[in-house]
């Protein structure tokens, strides 16, 4: 006797039935995980953003770093002028490794130790650097006040241009991608604090540059723009931020897949340590300087 059809979903075990609503974080995990093996490769600047984020959401909640974007300026211009020897340490790797995907105007270099200059006035490192011309000799003493950590970084960056000079691009991405974003804010505080510090200027001035611009109250407003020379560029900084990030999404087009998906996870990585030596830079300096205070 012919037995009746049967479907095939009768010889299966009953299934539950699955909730109507999905967790919306796994469907979000699941889309990402799954998107890029249907669709064309993302932008590398748009990933490394992503990468980018938890090491970001730490770095704006630092204490230093949130003090000089609300224009409290809350530490002394010490801490500040410090700040920047560090980051001229940083900043110059870079700049000697050469990479092909970062262009002059991004520079930052010889802006830093013109900062250095300027805000050195207001403490006792103006006979160091307020009043003598830019040389060799003062590189080494910016060098010298450098943390640990910042030197560390300068040496990781060499080693990555050494093994692959696209590398580079992690610790970039973390360092001219605060300035192009979160440090235009910055540079308002920073700015606002060296206006009240030229405004509290003590008659005893304690450099040539100081008293020069006591001399010419009207030279405030320029002087407290070259107070700032870091987080300035030459024409608007979203054009800058724009033509670089097109230079980044060129750099990996020619990778396969496979290739493709190490080098994302690379400078994800990079980007992510340059950013926690960074913060790790600040917690010395500010150590440092506590130590000092305390003799």
């Amino acid at each position: 006797m012919i037995q009746p059809f049967r479907p095939l979903s009768s010889y299966l075990p009953a299934i539950p039935e699955l909730p109507i609503r999905l967790d919306q974080q796994l469907l979000s995990r699941l889309f990402k995980a799954v998107y890029p093996f249907f669709s064309q490769p993302r932008p590398l600047v748009s990933v490394l953003q992503e990468g980018f984020t938890d090491a970001h959401n730490v770095a704006i909640q630092n204490i230093f770093l949130k003090g000089l974007s609300e224009g409290g300026m809350i530490f002394c211009s010490k801490a500040y002028t410090t700040y920047l020897c560090n980051l001229y340490v940083m900043h110059e790797s870079i700049e000697k490794a050469q990479p092909s995907f970062v262009f002059p105007e991004l520079f930052r270099s010889e802006k830093l130790l013109n900062d250095i200059k300027m805000w050195s006035m207001f403490n006792e490192l103006a006979p160091t650097f307020a009043d003598l011309e830019i040389s060799e000799e003062f590189r080494q003493k910016v060098a010298s006040l450098a943390e640990p950590p910042a030197h560390e970084l300068a040496a990781h960056i060499h080693a990555l241009n050494e093994e692959n000079p696209l590398y580079v691009i992690g610790p970039s991405f973390a360092l001219y991608g605060t300035i192009l974003s979160g440090g235009q804010s910055v540079k308002k505080g920073v700015k606002q604090g060296f206006m009240e510090r030229i405004e509290d200027l003590e008659e005893e001035a304690t450099s040539l540059l100081k008293i020069q611009i006591q001399a010419d109250p009207t030279a405030f407003e320029t002087q407290s723009e070259k107070s700032v020379s870091f987080f300035s560029f030459s024409e608007k900084h979203y054009l800058i931020k724009s033509q670089w990030h097109k230079i980044l999404n060129t750099t990996s087009t020619h990778l396969t897949r496979k290739e493709r998906c190490f080098f994302e996870a690379k400078l994800i990585a990079e980007v992510n340590y340059a950013t926690l030596v960074l913060l790790e830079t600040i917690a010395s300096m500010l150590q440092t300087l506590k130590k000092e205070k305390t003799k």
